[in-house]
Parts: structure tokens; sequence; C-alpha cells
């Protein structure tokens, strides 16, 4: 459904054909663009679409994918994926249980945190202030896969929030 109706950002020469648009190299370096607001008709487009169960469960799978591919250092396709689910989140986040928008909002914070874009811990915190016990899990996960820079990153942004959560007395542990 309605993820695939909404527009995709043009990837390539920008409108006067000189250098890249928001593909590939975009505005703030590297691969993989940081990106902006979303325009008018997409905000539009998310507010005019009902989540339905069998969105969530697309969701929580491409989530999942997303997980999987930042485990694998692919951060780009991670991202790709992401696009897919966090401005439904973010706009929509009463139709979202707590595990996933902290799952979302924790993949994009450290899609973010990899790029050196400055709102990265703040998507962390909020990520936190949703689940820790959600966040914990996910640390583990990329664990389980070889991942120990995602599980620290979000470990350590555990370990510095005040929030308590079943395993908050392991995470000194895990962060060895």
């Amino acid at each position: 459904g309605g993820v695939s109706k909404l527009p995709r950002p043009p990837e390539g020469p920008d409108e006067d054909g000189q250098g890249p648009g928001p593909g590939p190299t975009g505005p703030h370096g590297g691969s993989g663009a940081v990106a902006g607001p979303l325009d008018p008709s997409t905000q539009q487009a998310i507010a005019e679409t009902e989540i339905t169960p069998e969105m969530l469960k697309e969701f929580d799978t491409i989530l999942d994918t997303a997980t999987s591919l930042m485990a694998q250092s692919k951060i780009d396709d991670a991202r790709g994926q992401l696009v897919r689910v966090f401005p439904f989140v973010m706009q929509k986040p009463e139709s979202f249980s707590k595990p996933t928008r902290a799952r979302c909002k924790a993949l994009m914070g450290l899609f973010m945190q990899s790029r050196g874009a400055p709102m990265a811990a703040a998507l962390l915190r909020q990520a936190v202030d949703d689940d820790p016990a959600a966040l914990d899990a996910l640390g583990d996960a990329f664990a389980a896969q070889k991942d120990a820079p995602h599980a620290r990153a979000l470990w350590t942004a555990l370990q510095s929030s005040q929030a308590d959560f079943p395993g908050k007395a392991k995470l000194a542990d895990k962060l060895k």
C-alpha cells in the first residue's frame, strides 16, 4: 500500500543539471545523505494513510532488515529501509507500539551518528524515552550479529540515561 505510493526523492543531478542532487553523496558528504524535512505532499500522504495491522507487520519486517543490514556495515542500505518507516513513526507515533518506535528511532539515530549528524544524540534519547528495554534488546541483537560498535552505542546511551528497566544492572558488564 501506502508506503510504495509515497514520492521518492530524485537521485541524480539537481535542477540545474550540475552536481549531485540528494542522491548518494548528498549535502553532508560521504555516501548516503541525511534527509531533510519531508515535502508537503509527502507529509499529506503520510497523514492520510491509515496504518493497518498488515502495514505494522511489514514495518517490523523492514526494521528487522534494516537491523541486519546495519550489522553487516551496509549503513546506506539500512537507511534505504529506514526511510520507509521513520516518517510514519515520527508523524503518527500513536499508531506504533513503544518498542517499534524505539527501534526505529534508535536505528535512524545510529545511521545519523555514522554520518556525524547532530540530531543523532537527540534521536537516541527519544528512543530511550520510548522504550529502554527495546533498545537493550536491539543492542543484544547487534551483539549476536557480531556488531559490537552499534551494540555499544545503544548500551552507552542507555547507561547514560536516567531510564530504569529490568536489564539496566547488566549494562556495565555488556560494555566491557
